[in-house]
């Protein structure tokens, strides 16, 4: 495990946003994201930064940008091995 978070850190942040000829796209951020992108898709360009948004489209619906980055996200879980300790039982929330 190379990182522990506990309940409340931002490891990873994605969202779908809209470019102003209309067309969708999505974005994400976070805790090796700039190292996975390089290994999920080699022809995506390198980011300079690690902090800085990796940006992926454009898609003709949301939906479909909904459904690609869903798809990234499960791969870049897989590869971050992100952990979360700390985190309240969800079976005592109520």
């Amino acid at each position: 495990m190379d990182r522990q978070y506990k309940e409340g850190d931002v490891a990873f942040e994605a969202g779908i946003g809209r470019s102003l000829d209309g067309r969708f796209c999505w974005r994400a951020r976070g805790y090796r994201v700039s190292e996975f992108a390089r290994v999920y898709e080699p022809a995506w360009p390198p980011l300079d930064d690690p902090d800085e948004w990796l940006m992926v489209g454009p898609f003709k619906t949301a939906r479909a940008a909904e459904r690609n980055l869903e798809k990234f996200e499960r791969a870049y879980y897989e590869f971050a091995e992100i952990e979360v300790v700390d985190a309240p039982d969800p079976r005592t929330l109520s």
